[in-house]
């Protein structure tokens, strides 16, 4: 037998590399997915999931799969699993910072509610949620 040693390093290399080159043909899988996201995207593909366009306020749009019965807070944790992995890790976001300064809206609701369905607002497959500036109350 013939057998090379390879070092730690060089292996995981090896082995995230060929990790990617498996999912990189599935669309919505990124280098940073795991079990959870396969589950949704199969979810999706099964109808217990949807599809949501997030616009944010510069214009820019990401889309983002929660289940039928997820929550605004959901939905929340799903745009920010989704900005967090699209940055590459180069930067880090204060999230406490953004869901106080801006909220999401659906047509003209704000989604103020964090525990109430996104089905609860009429929110289906497809639709888009919007980034909307969150009024300060005077005090």
């Amino acid at each position: 037998m013939n057998e090379t040693c390879v070092g730690h390093t060089d292996f995981i290399s090896s082995c995230e590399e060929m990790l990617q080159n498996l999912i990189s043909p599935i669309k919505g899988l990124s280098k940073y997915s795991n079990l959870d996201d396969v589950r949704l995207l199969i979810a999706y593909e099964n109808g217990a999931a949807i599809k949501l366009n997030v616009k944010r306020f510069d214009g820019r749009c990401y889309e983002v799969i929660v289940k039928r019965s997820a929550t605004v807070s959901d939905l929340q944790y799903a745009i920010r699993k989704f900005v967090t992995n699209s940055l590459d890790n180069a930067r880090s976001i204060s999230w406490r910072y953004v869901w106080r300064t801006y909220s999401l809206k659906f047509q003209h609701e704000r989604l103020s509610d964090l525990k109430k369905n996104l089905t609860d607002y009429g929110i289906n497959n497809n639709d888009t949620i919007s980034f909307v500036k969150s009024y300060q109350r005077k005090k």
